[in-house]
């Protein structure tokens, strides 16, 4: 479980930590927010805080006086990171605590114990002489003992040496008893940095290469992969890249990344997508001819089948059908020649089933107008529509789990998920 506390001081100047809770945390000054300030500087509602799994997203509510991240102008959702600092309309000052008990973060508690448990040890001459103050403070052990000790320690020491140098010798073990202790133990300006691998999603698949020697017992433990922020990075941009008609350069900012990644975590290791993506294989060409009849690209449309299905047994030819009409008319309406287009296709699947098929456009138009120094490309994203309030929750969720599961197409063995890449020509 993770959770995210709040703190900062009070109109009275005291110190207040609070714990933000369910899936929607809203603050600002009127009395019905989750988090009430009475402060002049801020919005009835000024800002909200949105969990998606373990992240937590803030975002402005189109505040009067805006709000800063770490002293950046907050424009999109961002997610969080302990130790953040948020600044409301220049009247609250607020720091973020986040607290985790997943194993991980455990890990990387004890670790943190263990440098400061270093440091406290290698403080010097100050801490060795406290700790000796205190102990000749409070022991009848004679003061000769503490001048004598480390000399017979140094004596010792170098008879040991010299004795392990006289039976081991300098030759092969020896050489063995360095390489095991600087396996085992690097330091970290020893530790080699991982080479990150080709952007392209079928070659990160691929670990090693044409080596000429066989791989270390260390270069076997510990494969060279790029991490799981990297490999969504990767797969999301080719993703996003093959859905759009002309969008060669599409990509997710970091903070879309984060919450993409909470929705990723749900699929990791799914058999229930494994067997829907090899149906999805199976039934290329229909899916081709399918989409291509309504001027889609066939990856949007599988992958939108697959999002409609989620992590359950289905048959994405089936409701790709049934889906395809109702983005045909959104298409028409909203226009998918970009990535982000598309996405808002996504999220307006809901509307468009209803018939509501121009209601988004109309809310961009609406944006357009009233945010005339946003780009256009900007107010056209799933992203921008959330943070005004122009999508609902559900259709936001809608277009992650879309985004999470076509991430996962381009190379599911990253995820753990026993199927091959789905990609069209």
């Amino acid at each position: 479980m993770t959770e995210l506390w709040l703190k900062f001081k009070d109109e009275k100047g005291e110190d207040r930590r609070v714990l933000v809770e369910g899936n929607k945390f809203v603050i600002g000054r009127h009395s019905e927010n989750d988090l009430s300030i009475p402060n002049g500087k801020l919005s009835r509602q000024h800002v909200k805080i949105e969990t998606f799994a373990e992240v937590f997203v803030v975002s402005d509510c189109g505040s009067s006086n805006g709000t800063t991240l770490n002293g950046a102008d907050l424009r999109d959702p961002v997610a969080l990171k302990d130790g953040d600092k948020l600044n409301l309309g220049g009247g609250l000052e607020i720091q973020t605590e986040i607290i985790s008990d997943r194993p991980e973060a455990k890990q990387q508690d004890a670790d943190d114990a263990d440098e400061d448990s270093d440091d406290d040890f290698s403080g010097g001459s100050n801490s060795q002489s406290s700790s000796v103050s205190a102990s000749s403070g409070n022991s009848s052990i004679p003061t000769g003992v503490f001048i004598a000790a480390p000399i017979l320690v140094i004596v010792f020491l170098l008879c040991g040496g010299g004795a392990i140098l006289f039976f081991g010798g300098s030759g092969a073990n020896n050489n063995r008893s360095n390489n095991d202790i600087g396996s085992y133990y690097p330091t970290p300006d020893e530790t080699p940095e991982r080479t990150p691998q080709s952007s392209s999603p079928k070659s990160s698949a691929t670990v090693g290469g044409n080596a000429t020697t066989s791989p270390s017992p260390e270069e076997t433990a510990a494969p060279e992969t790029p991490d799981e922020k990297k490999k969504i990075e990767q797969n999301s941009a080719a993703f996003l890249q093959r859905i759009a008609l002309n969008d060669p350069s599409a990509f997710l900012k970091t903070s879309q990344i984060d919450l993409v990644n909470s929705k990723i975590s749900q699929f990791k290791g799914s058999s229930n997508l494994a067997e829907n993506l090899k149906a999805v294989k199976s039934n290329a060409s229909q899916f081709q001819t399918l989409a291509q009849s309504k001027g889609l690209k066939p990856l949007f449309l599988a992958t939108a089948a697959l999002a409609e299905i989620g992590n359950n047994r289905g048959n994405p030819l089936e409701t790709a059908q049934r889906m395809l009409p109702v983005f045909s008319d959104l298409r028409i309406s909203l226009a998918n020649n970009l990535a982000d287009d598309n996405l808002m296709m996504i999220a307006a699947y809901d509307q468009g089933k209803a018939g509501k098929f121009k209601d988004l456009r109309n809310v961009l138009e609406a944006l357009a107008k009233k945010n005339p120094s946003v780009s256009p490309r900007e107010i056209r994203t799933i992203w921008f529509l959330k943070q005004q309030g122009k999508i609902t929750d559900a259709e936001f969720e809608f277009a992650l789990r879309f985004l999470a599961i076509g991430t996962i197409t381009q190379n599911p063995k990253d995820f753990n998920v026993n199927a091959e890449a789905v990609i069209f020509n």
